[in-house]
């Protein structure tokens, strides 16, 4: 997740790897991105399906200030976003209105979306099940008692494992970050399969068989 401005730099520099970089607007940053920020990401969105990370919006008591600025971004984003494309969604106290703004754009139906650390109420986890949402848990979301019910209660077929981005003090040492990152997806894969009552090493194959599914969609 980089501004649109340095996609195409993040992109050669990540060229033959196993990693890519994806276009969207995190809902923190909305109400202090310049316009010529969302032109920048909407022509990124409109030129073909890629990965679009990370999106949506944040309702929470920190931010609920740039509600209407969060909405009015990701609504734009949303409306440029082409079908085919993955997403990684942000919903803080905020999942039926990401829905209704998905559901409005038919990119709920025409993507792939990924809502990341769910914490939202069981009715709206209800409803982006119903929406065909899938979900990407990690070691943060399983620190809660909701989150753990949530991740054993969601089918199988929409789990996906995810890392947030490391600390900032952090950003300078590649290998420290790529190491820290591996050993959140390890301890995350064994406390859901703890949850869920299935082997680690099955877990694992259908969740990697599912990622690289996804993102061979990508290239």
């Amino acid at each position: 997740m980089v501004t649109p401005e340095r996609h195409t730099e993040v992109t050669q520099i990540l060229a033959g790897t196993d990693w890519s970089a994806g276009v969207g607007l995190h809902p923190w940053w909305a109400s202090q991105c310049k316009e010529a920020e969302l032109r920048a990401a909407e022509d990124l969105l409109t030129k073909k399906p890629c990965l679009v990370a990370e999106v949506g919006l944040d309702f929470g008591a920190a931010h609920l200030g740039s509600k209407d600025a969060q909405i009015a971004a990701f609504d734009r984003l949303a409306h440029h976003i082409q079908p085919g494309s993955i997403l990684s969604i942000h919903g803080v106290r905020s999942v039926d209105t990401v829905l209704d703004i998905l559901e409005e754009t038919d990119v709920v139906r025409s993507c792939v979306c990924i809502i990341h650390w769910f914490s939202a109420s069981s009715p709206e986890l209800t409803r982006a099940v119903r929406a065909g949402c899938l979900f990407s848990i990690g070691k943060l979301m399983l620190a809660s008692k909701r989150g753990r019910e949530y991740a054993r209660q969601l089918p199988a077929e929409r789990l996906l494992l995810e890392t947030d981005y490391p600390p900032r003090d952090d950003a300078a040492n590649a290998v420290h970050i790529a190491q820290s990152m591996s050993d959140a997806l390890h301890q995350a894969l064994l406390q859901l399969a703890n949850i869920r009552k299935v082997e680690p090493t099955i877990l694992a194959e259908q969740v990697s068989k599912r990622s690289q599914q996804l993102i061979a969609t990508l290239r």
